[in-house]
């Protein structure tokens, strides 16, 4: 017995499959977290901070905070809904690739801000309030002393999302 098969093709379809191939030769990335020159009022890179609160340091007592894992964990499934919107918007509005990436990337450093804000364990330990504190130069308590993860607020207001070459 022989088969016989019919190409069915349409002008949407065509479209589809060259815009595809066009974002998969695009050298663009879409990236979420610190950038370089964010740093706290010593110097220090928030980047360097935010690595030790999301993997912890158990030579310095430090507990793992995860900021960035936890907010891919929990968001995953959503952002891939938005990736369909946004695809949607690829194909019927002729949008560029990259618009894509930065719809996603903008929601997910949203999202990652939001996990900071949201965060409430482990705990910070009572030295660690005291320290915080200490800084505070008229010893009163401006927020919340023993949230963790804000202090100054700078390691959350400094989350960014970017689209750039690889």
């Amino acid at each position: 017995m022989t088969s016989k098969s019919v190409l069915i093709r349409s002008k949407k379809f065509d479209d589809l499959v060259s815009k595809l191939a066009s974002a998969q030769k695009s050298k663009k990335v879409g990236k979420v977290g610190w950038v370089e020159k964010s740093r706290y009022t010593n110097g220090v890179l928030v980047a360097m901070v935010a690595a030790v609160q999301e993997h912890g340091d158990p030579a310095k007592n430090i507990p793992a905070r995860s900021m960035l894992g936890a907010t891919v964990e929990k968001q995953k499934d959503e952002w891939d809904k938005i990736v369909i919107e946004l695809g949607k918007n690829l194909i019927e509005n002729d949008s560029p690739f990259e618009v894509i990436l930065e719809g996603l990337v903008s929601r997910a450093s949203g999202d990652v801000r939001k996990t900071i804000s949201d965060l409430t364990e482990p705990p910070l330990k009572k030295s660690t309030i005291a320290a915080r504190l200490r800084k505070r130069k008229d010893r009163k308590t401006i927020g919340k002393l023993d949230k963790p993860l804000i202090d100054t607020g700078v390691l959350q207001d400094t989350v960014v999302g970017v689209v750039q070459d690889e």
